[in-house]
């Protein structure tokens, strides 16, 4: 599993172009059809997450965001901030950010987002989740944890 992360992670950050075909073919599946007053839950996982916050960055005044929920998310590790940065910001379209990770995530190896470790210090980091022996980088654990759950529930 890490591996296969490892190498998407990998040619989304470095491969020439496809990153930017990536984040546009997101965008159009996803985000085009919204008008602009509509406001938008992004529950993003894994390489999404950087794909998710790429994308409020870069239309954060076209998408309008109640709530961001980022999971086992690598955006906290120096090479992805090298690549999206800098600066790294708290996209000001987004209203709540939550991000979600289990310290034995391999994918989430700085776990906590905030002003030192990622330059927006607004983030409400769910760092001490136990998604169990399995596979730590469940999304359906993830999402399943109470305190996650209660955190997005008056969002949907």
């Amino acid at each position: 599993m890490a591996k296969i992360f490892l190498r998407q992670a990998a040619a989304y950050l470095h491969k020439p172009g496809l990153k930017e075909k990536i984040d546009n073919l997101v965008k159009a599946q996803i985000l085009d059809g919204l008008s602009n007053d509509e406001e938008v839950i992004i529950i993003s996982h894994s390489l999404g997450t950087i794909v998710a916050y790429a994308l409020m960055l870069r239309l954060r005044h076209k998408v309008n965001v109640k709530v961001l929920v980022t999971a086992g998310s690598p955006l906290g590790v120096e090479i992805v901030k090298r690549r999206l940065g800098p600066p790294l910001i708290c996209p000001t379209n987004v209203k709540k950010w939550i991000n979600a990770s289990d310290p034995e995530d391999f994918v989430a190896l700085e776990s906590k987002l905030n002003g030192q470790t990622f330059g927006c210090d607004q983030v409400i980091n769910i760092d001490q989740i136990d998604n169990g022996n399995e596979d730590a980088h469940d999304i359906r654990q993830y999402l399943a944890h109470g305190i996650v759950a209660k955190e997005i529930a008056p969002y949907l």
